[in-house]
């Protein structure tokens, strides 16, 4: 899977084989088109403008992803007319612009988790809250592969951080900010779990959050 960024150019590659297992082979009629998964919406209609070969079978295509891109999958399909008719795709990730720091989540995404009973700042301020919410998921989780802009190559792992993360901001828009600091003196928590009742001062991280990373089976393990 190939992972990019809103407004970045992303290199994608495709290598065609003689057949399964076998060697790489050189192709004619070669195009690409990309689309996005949610819509169907064509991203980069059927083309053959731009592709480059790279060595033997293997070729590339440059995608300047648009500064308006929506966050989330889209996958790229290759086809080719010879030596015979053949078709192959690589699934992407796009993932929003970070700004200020690696963003976990999108202000659209936030909304999306926590759904219409939430009064919401506007975006400038959603931004500056999930940049802060993606490192407090950096501090209490890990395990994934990322790329080199330290952003996670698997989807059902970005689906993980996204969902966490708008539940640590989701925390926030209820609560305040100030929920996350261990020495927080006047607020507790408190947690009903079958017929105990526990209460104490607020987690740094969401219990929401929390749960998704346990779920997604990245909770605990220390961000590399």
């Amino acid at each position: 899977m190939a992972t990019g960024i809103v407004g970045r150019a992303l290199t994608l590659t495709f290598t065609w084989y003689e057949f399964a297992g076998g060697p790489p082979i050189n192709v004619t009629g070669q195009t690409v088109e990309i689309v996005r998964l949610s819509d169907g919406a064509v991203m980069v209609a059927e083309t053959s403008v731009g592709i480059e070969q790279v060595s033997t079978g293997l070729y590339r295509f440059v995608w300047d992803i648009p500064d308006d891109a929506v966050v989330g999958d889209y996958v790229a399909i290759w086809r080719v007319t010879g030596p015979s008719t053949d078709e192959g795709s690589e699934q992407i990730y796009v993932y929003p612009t970070s700004g200020a720091g690696r963003a976990y989540t999108t202000p659209q995404g936030v909304k999306d988790y926590a759904g219409s009973g939430v009064t919401y700042p506007d975006d400038d301020e959603l931004w500056r809250m999930i940049h802060r919410a993606t490192s407090v998921i950096d501090r209490n989780a890990g395990g994934w592969d990322v790329d080199v802009d330290l952003l996670p190559t698997s989807m059902d792992v970005a689906q993980t951080l996204n969902d966490a993360t708008a539940a640590q901001v989701e925390m926030w828009l209820g609560m305040g900010e100030g929920v996350d600091i261990e020495t927080w003196p006047t607020t507790t928590q408190t947690y009903q779990s079958g017929d105990t009742t526990v209460a104490g001062p607020p987690s740094r991280l969401a219990y929401r959050a929390r749960r998704e990373l346990m779920i997604g089976g990245l909770w605990g393990a220390e961000a590399v």
